[in-house]
């Protein structure tokens, strides 16, 4: 036996539990079909069942997004050499006296406007 033996305090007395391992699990994991209520963003229905939670948003062609790990966090950047090229062309056209178009405001928009508080 490699490595160091571990022993628990049992009964008045140290056993030796050095390799010993749960017996695995004879009863099935149980999951229940109840939540916290919840409003569905598709509807604005409160829920409190999960299976039907998702089967509004299969109705609806949404896809529900949990805990799932991300494949990636950040996004795939262009070539190095593609960026200097923009670079490149973008600091050319200002020496050339290009000006961008002003940004537009909400002034400028003219519809209606409202505030939200």
């Amino acid at each position: 036996m490699s490595g160091k033996a571990k022993f628990v305090w049992n009964g008045g007395e140290w056993v030796d539990v050095t390799g010993w391992r749960r017996a695995p699990s004879r009863f099935p994991a149980i999951h229940r079909d109840t939540t916290e209520p919840m409003v569905h963003p598709a509807t604005g229905q409160t829920l409190d069942s999960k299976s039907r939670f998702r089967a509004i948003t299969k109705a609806h062609g949404l896809v529900e997004v949990g805990n799932d790990s991300l494949t990636s966090l950040n996004p795939r950047r262009e070539p190095v050499e593609s960026r200097k090229k923009d670079i490149a062309q973008a600091i050319e056209m200002l020496e050339q006296g290009y000006q961008p178009p002003p940004t537009e405001s909400l002034s400028d928009w003219g519809g209606e406007t409202r505030m939200i508080e």
